[in-house]
């Protein structure tokens, strides 16, 4: 959660004219801390196949996959050829407990909430955090379903990249930018049963080759930290740059 919650506070200091411009962004190296922490408390993947390794919102999931990587964006108030334009962004806290998720996803629904009511349009795409823990997913889908009902395209990109931590939140941003460029929306990968808690609208396996205006990204964090982004990538599609 904590790369988009930087890219938050930049925001807030662009418009406030802290600065002009800022560069913002995560990086996540695997290491056998983290490892060691996601097993210890019982949330990393038991599954003995790599097809099944990580699958968010699936009746199989058996918890998340490390996964690491670096993804960087440039802020400014004003650009011709910018990707996108981030329309609202709000960050919460459950309070609930240290490491688990709000069962209501309470927390989650308060951030989204508040975007969607900031930035005032309706968003095509969600970009979940989707970890594939048991606890989580149904989490977040009960605050997907009232923050946005169940007519938004839903995905994770846990299910292919695995779990970033410090830069999942960027990644889900850069992805969002990334699908909209190319007008092809991914599949949450390896997700055939949806689990019943989790009954949100999943972009189908195949993908969808569509057009993307606004979307609502999420990412959480343990100690209850909750923050959600909304995005205009409309102009996105089409630029190469």
């Amino acid at each position: 959660v904590s790369s988009m919650q930087a890219l938050g506070q930049a925001r807030r200091a662009i418009l406030s004219g802290e600065c002009g411009i800022a560069i913002v962004g995560g990086v996540e190296e695997l290491s056998l801390i983290s490892l060691q922490t996601f097993l210890k408390l019982g949330a990393y993947s038991t599954a003995s196949e790599a097809k099944d390794a990580c699958l968010p919102f699936d009746s199989r999931r058996k918890g998340i996959v490390l996964g690491e990587g670096a993804a960087f964006l440039v802020l400014q108030s004003t650009r011709s050829k910018a990707s996108a334009k981030i329309l609202s962004y709000a960050s919460t806290n459950s309070c609930y407990h240290l490491t688990d998720s709000e069962p209501e996803g309470e927390g989650l629904y308060r951030a989204m909430n508040r975007c969607l009511l900031e930035a005032n349009v309706p968003v095509d795409l969600v970009v979940a955090h989707g970890t594939g823990t048991r606890v989580n997913d149904p989490s977040e889908c009960r605050a997907i379903l009232r923050a946005v009902g169940n007519n938004v395209w839903v995905q994770s990109i846990k299910s292919r990249i695995g779990h970033t931590l410090a830069a999942a939140g960027i990644f889900n941003v850069v992805s969002a930018i990334m699908q909209a460029r190319h007008g092809y929306v991914g599949s949450t990968l390896g997700l055939q049963s949806p689990d019943p808690g989790c009954l949100v609208k999943h972009v189908p396996q195949e993908g969808l080759k569509t057009s993307v205006n606004h979307v609502l990204c999420n990412a959480a964090g343990f100690g209850g930290f909750n923050s959600s982004v909304v995005l205009d990538v409309s102009m996105s599609r089409g630029n190469n740059e």
